[in-house]
């Protein structure tokens, strides 16, 4: 996951890419006081993600609101991704690959120990929805 500190968004995959924009979305949406899915609605129904929207919404707030850490994202469109962007999208690669004791114990760190199986499950139907819109979600990392 560290690897992808400091680099450009270009070397993140289509899902990759689409997580990031996603998740740094839904974090500027809840920083201006402002519903997260309204503010998302429309780009998930044009992708045909619109079902994905409440999964992706539980997650992203168990991480946000349930997190003993306070996660750092860049504005939508910063050219390279931070370091806690790394690391949940470290994190949500390990999911797509089942990699399910290193995802929980990254959760455990970040969510503690109550919500981490909650985060999750959130995070697992996320995946299964982007995986059925046609997205490849086992690179979620690099593009290449």
């Amino acid at each position: 996951m560290y690897h992808l500190v400091d680099q450009p968004t270009n070397v993140l995959s289509r899902s990759g890419h689409f997580l990031l924009w996603a998740m740094r979305g839904w974090r500027h949406a809840a920083e201006r006081g402002a519903c997260p899915p309204l503010a998302l609605h429309q780009a998930f129904t044009q992708l045909n993600l619109r079902p994905m929207l409440p999964d992706f919404h539980i997650a992203m707030a168990l991480l946000h609101h349930g997190g003993a850490v306070r996660l750092g994202f860049s504005s939508v469109d910063a050219p390279a991704i931070s370091e806690d962007e790394a690391v949940l999208l470290g994190l949500w690669r390990d999911v797509a690959a089942d990699e399910n004791d290193k995802a929980q114990g990254t959760l455990v760190l970040l969510t503690g120990k109550e919500t981490a199986t909650p985060s999750l499950r959130a995070m697992r139907s996320t995946l299964a929805h982007l995986r059925g819109a046609g997205f490849d979600v086992s690179r979620l990392s690099l593009a290449h």
